[in-house]
């Protein structure tokens, strides 16, 4: 055991390694890279979103409302009669948490509410720190 430590390479590779993982974990923590949430703050994310309105979406639906209770984001969509409502409410739920996991992390939004209307019908999905992480 002792021979591993005078090994040089062996020793350099171990402190890489713990490096690199401080450094990981470190990113993580403080969001300091863009692979973990866009850049900006929660309120910016939703000014953004509010000065868009209405903004047709990929998916067929449009944004029409985006509120902040100062711990809830609800956004309201509108689809179109073509629209399976359902697919819409439980499709891209992890480009969604992408979206909002920094907020989550940083306890800047507790909840987002994907609230779609179609005709009379409505539907939602709620997103949180437990299922987006």
């Amino acid at each position: 055991m002792v021979q591993a430590f005078r090994n040089r390479k062996l020793h350099l590779a171990g402190l890489a390694g713990v490096s690199l993982t401080a450094s990981a974990l470190l990113i993580r923590e403080i969001d300091a890279s863009g692979v973990y949430g866009p850049a900006g703050t929660a309120d910016t994310l939703i000014e953004d979103m509010r000065s868009n309105l209405p903004t047709p979406q990929a998916d067929g639906s449009i944004l029409e409302g985006v509120a902040f209770d100062g711990r809830k984001v609800s956004l309201e969509f509108v689809a179109d009669e073509r629209v399976d409502l359902h697919l819409l409410r439980d499709s891209e739920r992890s480009k969604r948490c992408g979206v909002w996991r920094s907020a989550f992390r940083r306890g800047e939004v507790e909840e987002v509410e994907y609230r779609y209307r179609q005709g009379g019908a409505a539907s939602s999905a709620h997103l949180n720190a437990a299922n987006c992480g």
